[in-house]
């Protein structure tokens, strides 16, 4: 059990963390921003093999976040289920959208939603997450924007691979995490893909067979 003061130890640590990788990213230049999100569009679609799975997860990308419109745009085409992440109030739906030009709105934080006329999706439906962070580590641990919507969501789909998608200056040596810090299975970056060292998330079979043997 985390004591009060490693709460408050981490909290500072990650309050810390979120302000630095925001200033190095909101420094990125749009070309620069395009070209590194390309780079990690192209390992993110060579690895996985789209033909097995039937529901992705997958965000909208905001503020300098790693582009997520090819992808989106790949999986359509390709009649995979596309769900975007819907921000209510304490809480976190998933639903479907059909392009991603219309009927998406802007929320309070400026990202793109489906509108309340888009049809959910049960959580459990869902085969890949593909998510933002501000931070990951080398060992999955996943540093969000402190609202803890991922962390519950990944406790209702223990089965879904979680992918996370950033720059490579967004991937740290370690994190300071608690018990309710989940962690994901595999890191994307313009430049790379990490599979985390950490033994407490191994894949397993149904979670190795969406991803394309290299």
């Amino acid at each position: 059990m985390t004591s009060k003061q490693d709460i408050n130890d981490i909290t500072y640590f990650k309050k810390n963390i979120r302000e630095y990788i925001k200033q190095i990213r909101s420094n990125i230049n749009k070309d620069d921003a395009f070209l590194r999100g390309y780079s990690a569009y192209k390992t993110l679609k060579d690895i996985v093999d789209i033909k097995k799975i039937e529901t992705i997860s997958c965000y909208l990308d905001f503020n300098n976040e790693i582009n997520t419109g090819l992808f989106v745009l790949y999986c359509l085409e390709n009649k995979v289920n596309i769900v975007v992440p819907k921000i209510y109030a304490d809480d976190i739906k998933f639903k479907y959208i059909s392009n991603i030009s219309e009927n998406l709105i802007e929320n309070k934080y400026g990202i793109l939603e489906p509108d309340d006329s888009a049809a959910d999706c049960d959580i459990k439906d869902i085969d890949i997450f593909i998510i933002p962070a501000l931070a990951f580590d080398e060992k999955g641990a996943r540093l969000g924007y402190g609202k803890g919507y991922y962390d519950r969501v990944f406790k209702q789909n223990k089965e879904a691979l979680r992918i996370g998608l950033c720059y490579n200056f967004q991937v740290l040596p370690f994190l300071l995490t608690n018990e309710f810090d989940e962690i994901v299975d595999i890191i994307i970056t313009e430049h790379k893909i990490i599979i985390p060292s950490n033994s407490l998330a191994p894949l397993d079979s149904s979670q190795k067979s969406v991803l394309i043997s290299k």
